[in-house]
C-alpha cells in the first residue's frame, strides 16, 4: 500500500497551488487540541490531530466556503449537525466528531474507530449518514486533490 501524503505535505501543495500563502497556513498547538478534547470528553484520532497541528487554525483561501477550522468546531459544526440530525430523526452520539460543515451537509467520524477512522457524510438532501472514505487520511488527500484540480 502506498503511503498518502501527510497533512504537512498537503499544506505545501495548497500553497504551491496558490490557495494559501505560507503565513496563512497555521496549525493548532497541542495545548489547544488537548483543551478541545477535554471540553468534549473525547480523544481525537492521531491523523486528525496531525491535520490540526499542520493547518487546523488557518488555511488561506482553501475551502473558504466551509466551516472546518479549529475556531468553528465546537460551535458552528456541532450545533448545525445536531439540528440536522434531530430534524431527520437520529442523534449523533458523544463519540461522533463533526469536523466540517458545508450547508446542507456535514462530515464526521466516530472517535472510537481507531487512529485514522472512516469519514461519514450527512447530506440533508439524501437524509442519510453514509461512509465516504475508509480513512480520514484518504478523505483529506482526496479533498486537496479535488480542490487544486489534480
Amino acid at each position: 500500500m502506498i503511503a498518502l501524503p501527510s497533512a504537512e505535505q498537503l499544506a505545501k501543495r495548497i500553497i504551491a497551488a496558490g490557495l494559501a500563502a505560507p503565513e496563512t497556513m497555521v496549525g493548532c498547538s497541542e495545548l489547544e487540541i488537548s483543551a478541545l478534547e477535554s471540553r468534549l470528553s473525547i480523544k481525537l484520532p492521531s491523523q486528525y490531530r496531525k491535520f490540526l497541528l499542520a493547518w487546523g487554525k488557518e488555511a488561506g483561501d482553501f475551502l473558504d466556503d466551509s466551516c472546518f477550522l479549529f475556531d468553528t468546531l465546537e460551535s458552528i459544526c456541532r450545533t448545525h449537525a445536531e439540528k440536522l440530525a434531530k430534524k431527520h430523526g437520529f442523534q449523533l452520539g458523544p463519540q461522533w466528531f463533526v469536523f466540517l460543515d458545508r450547508y446542507p451537509a456535514f462530515l464526521c467520524f466516530d472517535t472510537t474507530q481507531g487512529e485514522d477512522p472512516p469519514v461519514w457524510l450527512f447530506d440533508e438532501d439524501q437524509k442519510e449518514l453514509k461512509m465516504v472514505t475508509k480513512t480520514f487520511s484518504e478523505w483529506l488527500n482526496k479533498l486537496v486533490n479535488d480542490e487544486i484540480g489534480q
